[in-house]
């Protein structure tokens, strides 16, 4: 059973791999050129997710839809082989989705996963304190400064945002300008060293009022940008 997890995790460990050596030549590259675009999903010819006769399956698995290509179990998982079929099936059983699409899961879903339990007080320049939060939607912006806004974040940061969060000093606020539409009413901003050069952590204010008269704000990291 412990098999079947580890030619998971090389395989998503693959594609990772490839990402971080995209991050590296997009960082070597000082004329701020574009990225290349590649698609990708399981290589043709790997043929079935699991091949007949092999150590990694059990023998459900050759009546279940998942090995069939079908992509859904045929019954309710009961160890880590199925377990393993899971993470199969979300990050590389649809062949629809490119290479980037299964890197994104990966790094929002598992690596960035943790970062939704985190509640991080910073004090702000009157004294003031304001618990800061991590969100879907801000943890999804927050991969794409990685993947293509910035020059200085790197996929690898993600999974230690709060720790940067921890050690940044705030510099600045600023309300939200006419016009834009985003569901932040107020902008607070903290400066942090990341790999030896000074960055920018973003941080919005959200408030929802409900129905019945009560408001709820968070306070939700959602960018890091590059200090120029």
């Amino acid at each position: 059973m412990e098999k079947a997890a580890v030619f998971v995790k090389k395989q998503v460990e693959t594609d990772v791999f490839e990402g971080q050596e995209r991050d590296g030549r997009r960082r070597g590259r000082k004329n701020g050129g574009r990225m290349e675009e590649d698609g990708g999903g399981w290589r043709k010819d790997r043929g079935r997710t699991f091949p007949d006769y092999n150590p990694y399956t059990i023998r459900r698995c050759r009546d279940c839809g998942m090995n069939s290509g079908k992509g859904k179990l045929a019954f309710v998982a009961e160890n880590e082989v199925c377990e393993a079929c899971r993470l199969v099936r979300k990050c590389g059983g649809d062949s629809k989705k490119s290479r980037s699409a299964k890197e994104k899961i990966h790094y929002r879903d598992h690596e960035m996963a943790h970062l939704l339990n985190v509640n991080i007080e910073k004090k702000l320049k009157d004294g003031r304190k304001i618990n800061v939060r991590f969100d879907k939607r801000g943890n999804d912006h927050l991969y794409s400064d990685a993947v293509s806004r910035s020059n200085v974040l790197e996929r690898d940061d993600l999974k230690t945002l709060d720790a940067l969060l921890k050690g940044a000093i705030f510099t600045r606020d600023a309300k939200r300008k006419p016009g834009h539409n985003n569901p932040y009413e107020h902008f607070y901003y903290f400066k942090a060293r990341l790999h030896n050069q000074n960055v920018l952590l973003n941080v919005g204010k959200k408030v929802n009022r409900r129905k019945d008269g009560k408001v709820q704000t968070k306070y939700i990291l959602y960018s890091v940008s590059d200090i120029k």
